[in-house]
This record gives structure tokens, C-alpha cells and sequence, in this order.
């Protein structure tokens, strides 16, 4: 089953979406845009995924983002990108740091050939950007299976954790739809902003066709015929919900 990320730097959205996220992602602009405590989402999501992004200095960057968060959060992943913004690439960089024990999920990846090269390293997560790999006029369906299908059979058998592809760049349902059939299996993530994953819960047939049902139900005590007064006597407990959940 394809876990899902929320693509998001705000704490109220994790929150609001912790029953269905399996981790977070983040990145710079993310956090320019929408704000939000890095430490404070890596205590909140810990022990579950949570990638950060290191910039400028990669290596010094990515090292000491490592030695700050890691003991905030069990799952904390470094994102570095595959290529520095001067078009050289990361590889000896990312290497390095994955020879120093630290979780790498290399990002902004576009092409089969560049997520062949970081499944070399041995990267824990290969970000595929599929929305921006449509911009360019490529097939992003293609690329994903192709990708997943890859490291799939590069894994070694009973080796945990498995390499994963996570697809971001996520702008629609229909996107995530495809996106969700192109990996479907356990060890592969879509990246979901949380306008998106709100709209995904949203189907105009399923909400008239829940009102249709809501207007004939009849309630259980009724049916039993248990009055008001009798109800009013006997509560359901409802389930406890943690303080900040909601």
C-alpha cells in the first residue's frame, strides 16, 4: 500500500491529518511560504518520517541539521538535491554523507537516469518531482513505474529499510491519482500538500448520496424505543482525543 506524505511546513495541518500522513515532507520554499518551527515538527511527527532539506554548503548543511534534529526525531531524513544550483552534481556529496550514517532522500529528481544514479549511493528516498517533470513535456506516469519498478528489483531481499521513491510536486486528486497507481506498493510515498489531500476527501455524488441516507436514518434509540428522557440517561462514551489534535 502507497504511504502518503503531507507536503507541508504547518503544524495545524499535521495535526489535523495525523491519522492518515505516514510522514512530512518540507522544503525551503515550503517553509518560506507557510512558515512553521523545523524543531517542532520533527518532536511532533518523531518517530515517523520527516525530511529537511540542506542548502548553501551541503555537506556542512546537511551535517549539522543531522546533529541538531536527529535526537528530536526518530525518522528524520536530510533531503539534498541531486544537482547544486550551478548544475554540478551532489553524488560525492550525498556519498559522503550517507558513509556517515546519515537517512538521505535526494530530491528534485526529473529523469530515470538520475534516480538510477542515487539508488547507487544507497539514498533512502528518491524524490521524483512529477508535476515539474509534465512542465518540461515529459510522462511522469512512465517514469514513476519505471523508477519504482527499478528499485524494487534492486533491493536486496529480507534488507530493511527498503529504497523508496517519494513523488512530489503533487498540484491536483488527478495527480496524486496517477501518481498513487504508478506506486503503489509498500515502500513507495506520494507527497501531498494538504489543499490536495482536502480535496481528495471531496466527491459531490458521495455527499447527495450521504444527505439521502441522513434524512431517512433513524436513529438507534428510536428504533428501540428508548425515549429522550431515557437517552439522555445513558451516554455513549466518546473516544478520548488527545489535547492538539484538532
Amino acid at each position: 500500500m502507497t504511504k502518503i506524505f503531507l507536503d507541508t511546513s504547518n503544524i495545524v495541518e499535521m495535526k489535523k491529518w495525523a491519522h492518515i500522513i505516514d510522514g512530512v515532507t518540507t522544503n525551503p520554499s515550503i517553509l518560506i511560504k507557510e512558515g512553521g518551527d523545523i524543531k517542532e515538527i520533527c518532536e511532533y511527527i518523531s518517530p515517523k518520517p520527516v525530511s529537511v532539506e540542506a542548502g548553501g554548503d551541503f555537506y556542512t548543511e546537511a551535517m549539522d541539521l543531522w546533529e541538531w534534529l536527529k535526537p528530536l526525531s526518530e525518522g528524520l531524513v536530510i533531503k539534498v538535491p541531486f544537482l547544486k544550483p550551478n548544475g554540478q552534481d551532489n553524488l560525492l556529496v550525498i556519498d559522503s554523507l550517507i558513509k556517515e550514517g546519515i537517512t538521505i532522500n535526494c530530491t528534485a529528481i526529473m529523469s530515470f537516469n538520475q534516480a538510477v544514479l542515487a539508488t547507487k549511493l544507497g539514498c533512502r528516498y528518491i524524490s521524483i518531482f512529477a508535476g515539474r517533470v509534465e512542465d518540461e513535456g515529459g510522462e511522469s506516469s512512465t517514469l514513476l513505474r519505471d523508477v519504482a519498478n527499478y528499485i524494487d528489483a534492486s533491493n536486496p531481499e529480507g534488507v530493511e529499510p527498503l529504497q523508496g521513491v517519494i513523488v512530489g510536486s503533487i498540484r491536483s486528486p488527478g495527480d496524486a491519482d496517477r501518481a498513487i497507481r504508478s506506486v503503489f506498493r509498500d515502500n513507495h510515498i506520494v507527497t501531498i500538500p494538504p489543499p490536495v489531500l482536502e480535496k481528495m476527501t471531496q466527491h459531490a455524488r458521495a455527499q447527495s448520496t450521504s444527505a439521502e441516507f441522513e434524512k431517512d436514518y433513524t436513529p438507534v434509540k428510536t428504533l428501540q424505543g428508548i425515549n429522550n428522557t431515557q437517552a439522555e440517561m445513558i451516554p455513549h462514551p466518546m473516544p478520548q482525543i488527545r489535547q492538539g489534535e484538532i
